[in-house]
């Protein structure tokens, strides 16, 4: 083998590391970045993270993540929740796996509706909607209020 061949063959090797340091860089961009899809299901949210974690990490953990990762990996489920009540009791619980802050977000809900009652549709549609109804409710007032 000669010297361009093994410039050749070190130029390769730095592209590649270039290329996976760039993906890397990527994944953990959109670990930070993501939150849950408000028609997501919390289940859903919870296994799209888990890849998204695993993309980002792939290049430290090899085979699995480490207990570092997994931590930063289930503040950014409970924070990242659509539900944010539900995803700041299930953070205060400290759990260890996905799965604890997963159950700990359903039992949160379950428990809320069974004490408060349903909750409303927090979507922006609904949201939206709620505000036109309140506004078309207030612009007509009865004839007896109006002087």
């Amino acid at each position: 083998m000669d010297s361009s061949d093994e410039d050749t063959l070190i130029m390769l090797t730095m592209l590649k590391k270039r290329k996976r340091r760039i993906i890397w860089c990527r994944e953990h961009f959109l670990l930070r970045n993501t939150k849950q899809q408000f028609e997501e299901s919390i289940e859903d949210w919870a296994e799209r993270l888990h890849h998204l974690a695993l993309y980002a990490f792939e290049e430290d953990a090899g085979a699995g993540l480490w207990k570092r990762d997994i931590k930063q990996m289930v503040l950014k489920f409970c924070t990242g929740c659509a539900d944010r009540e539900a995803g700041l009791h299930a953070a205060n619980m400290r759990p260890e796996l996905l799965d604890e802050a997963t159950t700990n977000i359903l039992q949160y809900q379950f428990n809320h509706a069974a004490v408060y009652g349903r909750r409303e549709d927090r979507s922006p549609e609904a949201a939206v909607r709620s505000v036109c109804s309140q506004r078309d409710f207030s612009e007509e007032r009865s004839p007896s209020c109006q002087e």
